[in-house]
């Protein structure tokens, strides 16, 4: 069936293949011989694969671009809804990304060539713990969700260590979907607490479902429906004084980011997400844990 728009029309690449097309030549042996197993390791020639599509390499290239056109993005319009999309990202930004000295850096190389990096990311360490409120943070988390799941580790081993060990998490239905999953693997019982008051959870509903079982609370700011929560200090007593910490979820972090510091409304834990406030592709290469250091 035919789009009503011819540009989504384009077809299989499957279906534009042809008998003996191919993208690129096997270039004969400058040394006569052109047997490829004669001058190719066996090991790193493969078999032909059983429908594979022979296209040129033209082919290719215009099937691809013609898919790149169905992408939405930022560049052709406006980004409804999604955490993930809250945000725009300055092109100077990606500019900056590509310098040979971030681009370039190689895992294995010596710390003798990576003074540079190394020191960019202790200062970057000192800058997220300043405009968070934090007291600490680790770098080490290879994405949002891990980065959760390492402050809510981190949240568990702090109450095993002290001999007394908590079950419990309550995560509002507005906060970030991946709570529940990251406190689960943690080790902790999901507790619901629902929204109120036009959309944001309030004192009360968190008081009546905090007790010294209950390990965190959960929250995201903005929540989920895009809206600030509004009792976060209030909230933040009520489960300190039951002995529980704090988790903001940095899902949406960007719309506070410079302005107000989650440490000083009582927050003890937080994950930066890059993808979002901190301009890298969705599902960047690296994004951080942040928490505090005193216990509530």
């Amino acid at each position: 069936m035919k789009s009503q728009n011819p540009q989504l029309d384009e077809p299989l690449i499957f279906k534009k293949s042809s008998k003996m097309r191919k993208g690129i030549p096997v270039l004969k042996s400058d040394v006569g011989d052109t047997i490829p197993e004669n001058t190719i390791p066996r090991e790193l020639l493969r078999e032909d694969i059983n429908g594979f599509p022979e296209v040129s390499e033209i082919d290719v290239v215009r099937h691809f671009t013609r898919l790149s056109h169905w992408n939405f993005g930022v560049d052709t319009g406006f980004y409804p809804l999604g955490s993930c999309t809250m945000k725009y990202n300055p092109k100077i930004n990606e500019d900056i990304a590509r310098l040979a000295g971030f681009s370039k850096v190689h895992p294995y190389q010596s710390e003798e060539l990576n003074q540079g990096a190394l020191q960019l990311m202790y200062e970057l360490e000192g800058f997220l713990c300043e405009i968070s409120g934090m007291d600490a943070v680790t770098l080490q988390p290879a994405a949002g969700a891990h980065g959760e799941l390492c402050g809510m580790l981190m949240i568990a081993k702090y109450f095993k260590e002290n001999g007394k060990p908590r079950k419990k998490v309550i995560i509002p239905d507005t906060a970030h979907g991946t709570n529940p999953a990251s406190s689960h693997l943690a080790g902790f019982t999901v507790v619901s607490v629902k929204e109120e008051n036009g959309g944001v959870i309030t004192p009360e509903a968190v008081a009546s479902a905090m007790d010294e079982d209950t390990a965190a609370l959960m929250l995201t700011n903005p929540n989920t429906l895009g809206l600030f929560e509004k009792h976060i200090k209030e909230i933040a007593e009520i489960v300190h004084k039951k002995g529980g910490f704090i988790y903001c979820d940095g899902a949406n972090l960007n719309a506070i980011m410079g302005i107000a510091k989650l440490g000083d409304m009582g927050v003890d834990v937080i994950q930066f997400n890059l993808h979002k406030t901190f301009s890298t592709p969705h599902r960047g290469p690296w994004q951080r844990a942040c928490r505090r250091e005193e216990a509530p």
